[in-house]
């Protein structure tokens, strides 16, 4: 009781914190800043390159077909914060056809992210609708994330989660979430966060 005491004293400051973190989230939206929220164990795209050949990842052919369920990563794998705008403008043209011959196909289309609104920049591209599901959760492992997307397409489409989770392949440019998910028995692509995904990798 003392404890909601304290919290009612105060619910004042309380609420003034949370707008401003509002406000600064916005802010950093309109100069195209990276907000996803910071991760101790970061460990970069360049940085998993020049591990030790046992934790080198290998660039994988993907056949399409094979997956039902395409879940991403926001920040530096559908959004580019640090690229020239040509290539922004161009990466995005190449993303938007691929998440669209993805539901054309009957795919389903998650994300997972880490990103405290992923609605913003979402929006900002003009890919929410195509999204079946949206996480933007932290503190949380990817690999829950993902678990909990399985788990919903599971009940709503009476799918086993052992079989659903052999069809789903998850996309992300941080090498802790990649060793995460992929010590989980989710199969993980990382993406080279000064390029994006891919695409010549499909077939």
């Amino acid at each position: 009781m003392a404890i909601i005491g304290y919290l009612h004293k105060f619910k004042n400051e309380l609420l003034l914190i949370f707008k401003l973190s509002r406000i600064a989230t916005i802010i950093m939206y309109f100069y195209d800043l990276d907000i996803e929220d910071d991760d101790d164990d970061y460990i970069s795209f360049s940085d998993a390159l020049n591990m030790e050949p046992i934790t080198k990842i290998e660039i994988d052919v993907i056949d399409i077909n094979s997956y039902d369920l395409y879940i991403f990563d926001l920040d530096n794998t559908l959004y580019l914060h640090n690229v020239d705008p040509s290539y922004k403008e161009e990466y995005e043209s190449n993303l938007k056809y691929f998440l669209n011959y993805l539901k054309n196909n009957n795919k389903k289309l998650a994300i997972a992210s880490h990103h405290s609104c992923p609605y913003i920049l979402l929006n900002k591209m003009g890919i929410t609708h195509l999204f079946d599901h949206i996480i933007g959760e932290y503190p949380r492992k990817k690999s829950n994330m993902i678990f909990n997307i399985i788990n919903i397409i599971e009940q709503n489409d009476k799918i086993q989660s052992s079989i659903m989770l052999n069809k789903t392949i998850f996309f992300d440019d941080m090498f802790n979430n990649y060793l995460d998910c992929s010590n989980n028995g989710i199969k993980t692509i990382i993406v080279n966060p000064d390029k994006g995904i891919n695409f010549q990798m499909f077939n």
